[in-house]
């Protein structure tokens, strides 16, 4: 007789000696209205550097793509997880075409955006302008918190690799990112296949995975 898995909503409680990243953790998946304005946010940045202000810690904005507009530059306008209805538009090299031919950017489909500012343009906007800290999923915001939800039962040891699939070289923080490469490894049930966030940083002001 098979065994039921417990819903999201169940009553058991999380293991307590390990605990998979939370979505729902606005410390370190903030909300557009949380995340800094500038580098000068305690709440994100050490200030205490001679070299001026760095990350002291790692945050993510997740947004679901409402409409995506491609003029002089790719602007897609989203909502994150409260409903707020924000503009993400693309400054870097190429004003975002390669990321907008590569990308699946479906309405519906959720924007995954590491270190983000608010206001960069306009009150209700996000200014991008490394690309390669900007991941899509194929699917919901919605979904993606019920995987989250999920996941918070797992195991410990559910399909845990001991190093990064990636490289191969990396231990796990928290038992999602590579230490050596900055590989987020994020198992999508959903959708049938393991996606990989790249998340290092590649200028200096926000090297924060160390080499």
């Amino acid at each position: 007789m098979s065994q039921r898995r417990p819903s999201s909503r169940g009553r058991l409680p999380r293991i307590p000696v390990f605990q998979y990243e939370d979505m729902r953790n606005n410390d370190a998946f903030p909300n557009y209205a949380s995340l800094p304005q500038n580098n000068q946010d305690r709440r994100y940045y050490d200030q205490t550097q001679k070299e001026g202000p760095k990350p002291k810690k790692h945050w993510c904005l997740l947004v679901e793509i409402s409409s995506v507009v491609f003029n002089d530059r790719l602007i897609i306008e989203c909502s994150d997880i409260t409903g707020y209805k924000i503009g993400v538009a693309f400054h870097n090299s190429d004003g975002g075409r390669t990321f907008h031919v590569k990308q699946e950017l479906n309405v519906g489909n959720t924007l995954a955006i590491m270190y983000p500012h608010r206001g960069a343009d306009r009150p209700n906007g996000i200014r991008i302008e490394d690309a390669s800290r900007v991941k899509v999923f194929p699917t919901t915001l919605e979904n993606l918190l019920i995987l989250n939800d999920e996941i918070q039962y797992w195991p410990v040891d559910f399909a845990r690799h001991e190093r990064c699939h990636a490289c191969g070289k990396g231990d796990w923080w928290r038992g999602f990112l590579c230490l050596h490469c900055g590989i987020v490894a994020n198992v999508d049930k959903r959708i049938g296949k393991i996606e990989d966030i790249s998340t290092t940083a590649q200028s200096s002001e926000t090297a924060i995975f160390g080499n």
